[in-house]
């Protein structure tokens, strides 16, 4: 799909804003429930995991179907292509979003006890800070702690682990200067 670019296509052909240059400038949940409401941010947030999770889902269903054979190392490397091409999109200029709604899909293909327990985490700390990059740093950190949990249980593959300690780096990379304007409690409300 091409909405973080669900951010910058929906709001783009609706209200005739482009994303990027409102606000922080991001094309995700946080930046266009702000600029746009509600109704988008849920539009964003939804579109945004459900790109995370379609790929992924789809070679698990041709593997479990026997039409085509792909190893838990493809599908995570799907994951992480549809992760990079969320963030890095070629339809707005290599520019997108911080990727955390496409990693909940990405974990809830890999188990869904993971993006469930990081989802709930993140909406748990936007409630009661206001500060969507807060809780998504918070929600990962959850995520990657009941992977480890699922793992020492036999439940995940050690593949899999592995993917959610890559994708807890990738967003903590892509909070940067969330992380530091929390710091400086210069950071805004998402709500």
């Amino acid at each position: 799909t091409n909405l973080g670019a669900e951010g910058y296509v929906g709001e783009e052909k609706v209200k005739g804003i482009d994303l990027r240059d409102c606000g922080s400038g991001g094309t995700g949940f946080a930046n266009a429930k702000r600029e746009l409401g509600t109704k988008w941010g849920l539009v964003v947030l939804l579109g945004d995991i459900f790109k995370g999770a379609f790929p992924l889902l789809n070679a698990y269903l041709l593997t479990k179907h026997g039409l085509m054979e792909f190893t838990d190392l493809q599908i995570m490397l799907f994951g992480y292509a549809v992760l990079f091409g969320h963030c890095y999109s070629i339809f707005i200029d290599w520019k997108g979003g911080k990727g955390v709604a496409t990693s909940c899909g990405v974990l809830l293909i890999i188990h869904p006890a993971i993006a469930v327990s990081g989802f709930f985490c993140w909406l748990l700390i936007l409630f009661i800070t206001k500060k969507s990059s807060f809780g998504s740093l918070l929600g990962i950190l959850m995520a990657l702690t009941t992977s480890v949990v699922l793992f020492y249980m036999g439940i995940i593959s050690l593949t899999s682990l592995i993917t959610v300690i890559v994708i807890m780096f990738w967003i903590i990379n892509t909070h940067r200067e969330n992380i530091k304007r929390l710091i400086e409690k210069r950071e805004r409300n998402s709500v």
